[in-house]
């Protein structure tokens, strides 16, 4: 297995578990010694050395076999992007087997450069999960995403333009139900559930249980999603008329309209109402759970409501909220165990 010169290149020639491994070009034995060696250990983990799969072709491949018609098109197109990023970044020949850690922290380290830290981890997160896929089938030894180093230097969405002013939130319920629109009742059913804009846009006819004012949203993002909510009689009965009203589709999905056609709505009553313009169609998700929260609803109710797979996902996405109402509570546990009445019995 040692390398030969041949033409003042060194390369290597040699069979080995039954497969010939050949190639030539490189510029010193070094390297040649270093290939070899490679070869070797990828073989004793169960790698197939010979693929030259390319990183793009396999990772587009994988996306298609387990994200395509599974998660919403708006995560799909997410890991479409991911792709054209690496493929901007990547030289156009790279092969999956040849990326390494440090390569890798580097196309990292590239996109920091210009996005918000948790842009670049949910980069990561695909493409980690895209390579752990390609370990498991024997197609590297290795996960070159192992402990690589997620930052940013775009600084995330101020903590306010996520959610609106209650007032703000009770009046944008009443500008949707007024509207005679798709859009717009699209836009109320997000309002009254909580739900993601991908889990209301894919409601089916079917989904409604009007007699006992319960809605199933079939989630896109785990598998604590697909859930049950019970809605409002008031507002049930508002969706009802208008789905009937506007005769939309009852056999597929009601609305199925893309994301600029409900922004627009949303921006009009934005501008309507005075709302900060950074706020986005996710503020009413985002406002539905302060909503609840400030009017004393628990903390386990709303996790479930939300679709989150666990409470500490909601206190982590919405730890602002809670920490708003500290004070107050505190001052209340206070009074509970100040007046804890000697004898209980």
């Amino acid at each position: 297995m040692e390398p030969k010169k041949v033409n003042g290149k060194w390369g290597y020639n040699f069979s080995y578990q039954g497969k010939r491994y050949r190639k030539q070009g490189f510029a010193t034995k070094k390297e040649a010694q270093a290939r070899i060696q490679k070869i070797i250990t990828d073989v004793a983990h169960g790698v197939d050395s010979s693929s030259n799969e390319s990183l793009f072709d396999y990772y587009e491949r994988w996306v298609d076999t387990y994200k395509l018609n599974i998660v919403s098109d708006k995560s799909y197109n997410r890991f479409i992007s991911t792709l054209k990023k690496m493929e901007d970044y990547f030289p156009p020949n790279m092969r999956l087997k040849d990326l390494d850690q440090d390569q890798y922290q580097s196309f990292i380290n590239h996109y920091a450069e210009g996005l918000t830290k948790n842009s670049v981890l949910k980069m990561h997160q695909q493409v980690r999960a895209c390579l752990e896929d390609a370990v498991y089938n024997g197609l590297i030894p290795r996960n070159p995403t192992y402990r690589a180093k997620v930052w940013g230097t775009v600084a995330p969405k101020k903590e306010e333009y996520k959610y609106m002013q209650l007032q703000q939130y009770v009046d944008t319920k009443e500008y949707f139900r007024n509207k005679r629109a798709k859009s717009a009742l699209l836009l109320f059913i997000s309002h009254v559930t909580g739900g993601r804009f991908s889990e209301v846009n894919t409601i089916k006819y079917e989904y409604f249980d009007f007699e006992n004012n319960k809605l199933f949203l079939n989630g896109t993002k785990t598998e604590a999603s697909p859930r049950t909510i019970t809605l409002a009689s008031n507002d049930m009965a508002h969706i009802k008329h208008e789905i009937e009203a506007m005769e939309l589709d009852q056999q597929e999905y009601i609305f199925n309209i893309a994301y600029r056609t409900a922004n627009d709505m949303f921006s009009r009553a934005r501008e309507y109402l005075g709302i900060d313009k950074e706020i986005t169609i996710n503020a009413l998700r985002h406002t539905h759970c302060s909503y609840l929260y400030n009017h004393g609803v628990s903390i386990h109710y709303i996790s479930k409501r939300l679709g989150h797979k666990s409470i500490r996902i909601t206190l982590d996405v919405y730890n602002h909220i809670f920490e708003e109402t500290y004070e107050n509570d505190e001052s209340n546990a206070l009074n509970i165990l100040n007046t804890m009445p000697n004898d209980i019995s």
